[in-house]
């Protein structure tokens, strides 16, 4: 079997196909040689939900440690997990019934929480925290320690940069989404670290 073809049938949101991999000898944990991710890993950014549920049934580890490797830039991103790619809250139930542990942190202590707020995805952070993700974490950012708060107002700060004086349908709706985490976050107390001015 072609080594890619788990990862593509991942991609594709194939459930059958996956599962009839995994009966032909694929590793459901595969990493991949290149990119350094796993078939979970890309089910989840993508959310196929049912290539998750296949990957899960076929023996997909949902806490596996792999280090993501950009294809763009070489730069990794080691230590990482599924669970810190899932595109929505049904993924994020469905990783976390399975045992996904919900706080764990890569080597810049970003945890799941964290990088759901990077990838900008609602209800993912919804879901982690409805799950009992703590959201007093602080994570790496830029050099420096950071609360939640800090990387939301961090990611606001360079979709107003990138979006420049014209009206952009995308940044409005990506600043309320960042607003809506924002609001979660302050009603739970949570503060920035380096308030800005």
């Amino acid at each position: 079997m072609d080594e890619n073809a788990l990862f593509t049938l991942a991609f594709r949101d194939d459930a059958v196909g996956i599962l009839d991999a995994t009966k032909a000898g694929a590793d459901p944990n595969a990493i991949h040689p290149r990119g350094g991710h796993t078939p979970l890993q890309v089910a989840c950014q993508e959310g196929a939900e049912h290539a998750v549920d296949a990957l899960l049934s076929a023996g997909a580890d949902p806490n596996l440690r792999f280090t993501w490797v950009s294809r763009v830039d070489g730069r990794t991103m080691p230590n990482r997990v599924a669970l810190m790619y899932a595109a929505s809250k049904s993924i994020v139930v469905k990783l976390v019934s399975a045992g996904a542990m919900l706080d764990v942190a890569d080597s810049s202590g970003w945890t799941p929480l964290a990088c759901s707020i990077n990838a900008i995805c609602v209800g993912a952070f919804q879901g982690l925290l409805d799950a009992g993700a703590n959201p007093a974490v602080t994570i790496q950012l830029n050099g420096r320690q950071a609360s939640l708060v800090d990387l939301v107002s961090e990611r606001s700060e360079r979709i107003q940069e990138l979006a420049g004086a014209r009206p952009n349908p995308k940044a409005t709706q990506m600043m309320a989404e960042l607003a809506q985490i924002r609001s979660m976050l302050l009603s739970r107390g949570i503060a920035a670290l380096h308030p800005r001015g």
